[in-house]
């Protein structure tokens, strides 16, 4: 097993990957909704007892997907970026961030494919990379080429292997394989797609290095061709740390957790699977069956069902009866589509119950909430590190001082509006001198009481421009008078 496992070489998988592999394919499926489970087939709606190919088929095109996985999950990505997430950067890295790709996708929206992710399969790669230039291309050069540091995602899928191990003295990521689809042109209209391996290593004096393999097949066996190798450097040296950063639900680290999800899908899984029963039995309960006992029909002989028709049997002790389903129809199907819907709510999927929010106090709501927004605020703070670890390498690489570096994503998922109390107290308490006009604001800001727009400066001028003007002052009058001595003296009017 272990010589079958050397002959690998570059395609070795990590022994994590492979035990949690088809967990990520059941989550993204579900995920996908109900075409992605009808691709799959007889994979999540297994055949029937001596089911016929086309009755198979008729079932599967009635089953569809009631997806609370795909609702939950965008639910909680939008409760994530309710509020814009905060980035702080040097003015030069933060003009790079409305295209922090190089494919014109904005750090957001980038944080957001990151969250789903994170959300559907509990972990994804955040690399941070640099156009290969030459050595001695200085800072100046590259600005002036717009050439320039980008990041991209890579899929848990795609990060087959990787290794840790110390490095200067921290435990640090050592190796990555990364299998990716690369397109090679065939002529002016189509392309041909191939498999590689891009290898992330420090290589024995532990200086970055990427190694680009593709596995060739000749005489029946296969051979790890490498195609490419070089050492990215940064700013002119050679880097001593690899800058893929991968992150899951509630960590920052390479290994692997169980997807978040993976409860809420399996459920949905058996959802999907009992309403095709229901949906079955439904469809043909729905088409009236007839049967006859005594009667035998004769050669040629027909029989016609329908308002417009009569039938006779000449057979007295003939019967004819139309099959129907009885008084308790599918209750017990119902029933358990109910239970599962239920509970798929009870394993975080709030949102599909979201009237109900509104009867409760907002204190029930609160508690009840508690493990979601746990859940929630877990997936926020490793994101949040995450792409802040990943944004200071990309301002250095840029050659900016990556010190103040950061990026925070909302962690208020829900609306906590200002109480007449809590304002009444809080302008007594700016009043009396108890706290700064800024935290007055800042505080009245967050409870959303202000836009996310306005900024403190802008209120106070808006405060000053409302103030009432004072009264303007009449001219004081004064009359010359001439005294008896022939002198003047100037009197003010009463």
């Amino acid at each position: 097993m272990a010589q079958a496992q050397k002959n690998k070489g570059v395609r070795t998988k990590h022994s994590e990957y492979t035990e949690m592999l088809s967990q990520w394919k059941k989550c993204r499926d579900v995920f996908a909704g109900t075409e992605e489970l009808r691709e799959y087939t007889t994979e999540y709606l297994p055949e029937l007892t001596d089911e016929p190919p086309s009755a198979y088929q008729a079932r599967l095109n009635r089953t569809v997907l009631y997806n609370a996985t795909y609702r939950t999950i965008q639910g909680m990505i939008g409760m994530v970026f309710r509020r814009p997430p905060v980035a702080e950067c040097p003015l030069n890295t933060e003009s790079m961030l409305e295209d922090i790709t190089l494919t014109g996708i904005p750090l957001t929206a980038f944080a957001q494919d990151i969250a789903e992710e994170c959300m559907v399969v509990g972990r994804v790669g955040l690399y941070v990379n640099y156009p290969i230039t030459s050595d001695s291309m200085t800072i100046a050069d590259a600005q002036a080429l717009n050439v320039r540091p980008y990041m991209s995602i890579v899929r848990a899928e795609q990060i087959i292997n990787w290794r840790q191990r110390r490095v200067n003295n921290k435990y640090a990521l050592s190796m990555a394989v990364i299998q990716e689809e690369h397109s090679i042109p065939i002529d002016e209209f189509e392309d041909k797609e191939v498999t590689r391996y891009r290898v992330l290593d420090l290589d024995e004096n532990d200086v970055y290095r990427v190694r680009i393999f593709e596995v060739q097949e000749k005489n029946r066996q296969s051979t790890d061709v490498e195609i490419e190798r070089f050492y990215p450097t940064m700013n002119g040296a050679r880097m001593n740390y690899i800058p893929l950063y991968i992150m899951g639900s509630d960590n920052v680290t390479p290994d692997i957790d169980t997807p978040m999800m993976i409860d809420i899908v399996d459920t949905n899984i058996a959802h999907y699977q009992a309403f095709a029963d229901l949906s079955s039995g439904c469809h043909w309960s729905g088409t009236p069956t007839m049967t006859i006992t005594g009667h035998e029909l004769a050669p040629n002989e027909t029989l016609h069902v329908g308002a417009g028709k009569a039938l006779v049997l000449p057979n007295p002790a003939a019967k004819a009866t139309m099959v129907e389903v009885g008084t308790a129809g599918f209750s017990a199907l119902d029933s358990l589509l109910n239970r599962l819907e239920m509970h798929m709510v009870s394993l975080g999927s709030r949102l599909l119950e979201g009237h109900k929010v509104q009867a409760e106090s907002a204190q029930t709501a609160m508690i009840y909430r508690a493990g979601e927004q746990s859940i929630l605020a877990s997936v926020a703070q490793s994101i949040s590190t995450g792409i802040t670890i990943a944004l200071k390498t990309f301002a250095e690489w840029a050659g900016d001082d990556s010190s103040n570096v950061r990026f925070d994503l909302n962690r208020e998922f829900f609306a906590q509006p200002v109480t007449p109390e809590m304002l009444n107290a809080l302008v007594s308490a700016w009043q009396l001198g108890g706290i700064s006009a800024e935290s007055r604001f800042a505080y009245l800001k967050r409870s959303e009481f202000y836009q996310p727009h306005e900024e403190f400066e802008d209120e106070e001028k808006l405060i000053e421009a409302g103030k009432p003007k004072e009264p303007v002052k009449p001219p004081v009058l004064t009359t010359i008078k001439r005294n008896s001595d022939g002198s003047m003296t100037a009197e003010r009017a009463a």
